[in-house]
């Protein structure tokens, strides 16, 4: 007597390994737009971080004008580094919260 194969163990249709496929390819795309958003990030902070610093101790050297320009340009580093974050992650690269929040060091 000759058992139908079960769903389970039946030969799996070129449609169905195309739809695996597919959703295996977008899943590695969101996990390399992550990988490529921390690596950005964790670089970009960096540069954030040391403007700040450099701005507090010239600020301190009583360059105050010179510190507070670093300062401004941290902010903007901090909006560049925000905005490609986004968009590496596939959304717009201004929005409503995290524009402030980047602009605030």
């Amino acid at each position: 007597m000759i058992d139908s194969p079960s769903p389970a163990t039946a030969p799996a249709t070129s449609q169905d390994l195309h739809k695996a496929r597919a959703k295996q390819a977008h899943e590695l795309k969101k996990v390399q737009q992550r990988t490529a958003a921390i690596i950005v990030f964790s670089i970009a902070y960096h540069c954030v971080f040391a403007l700040i610093a450099v701005g507090k101790g010239v600020h301190d050297q009583g360059r105050v004008g010179d510190g507070y320009g670093l300062v401004v340009m941290s902010g903007v580093l901090a909006l560049l580094m925000t905005s490609g974050i986004r968009v590496i992650l596939g959304h717009r690269p201004l929005s409503l919260i995290w524009t402030p929040l980047a602009l605030a060091p």
